[in-house]
């Protein structure tokens, strides 16, 4: 699953949490937060896992991207779950 269709439906996820009736921006919010908590302990096992070369764990990275891809969507793409991010990281549909 790639990092967009990931946090697409970690947003939808929260949406339904009530009957669809929580707003796509508090869903956002929650992903953000649920994604927050998988980061912190990917940071974690990251010092322990390091090749010491300085790349992040493949995990770690998957996550950030999750991340910023559920920052820059917008209401209307999720709701449809038809974007894809462009080459400037904004959401096109």
């Amino acid at each position: 699953m790639t990092p967009q269709e990931k946090a697409i439906e970690l947003v939808k996820k929260f949406t339904d949490l009530e009957n669809g009736e929580m707003y796509i921006g508090k869903a956002k919010q929650c992903t953000l937060i649920a994604v927050d908590e998988i980061i912190s302990q990917w940071e974690y096992i990251d010092a322990y896992l390091s090749d010491l070369g300085g790349e992040l764990n493949i995990n770690l990275k998957y996550w950030y991207k999750v991340k910023q891809c559920a920052q820059i969507a917008d209401d209307y793409a999720i709701e449809f779950a038809d974007w894809v991010i462009d080459t400037d990281n904004k959401p096109v549909g």
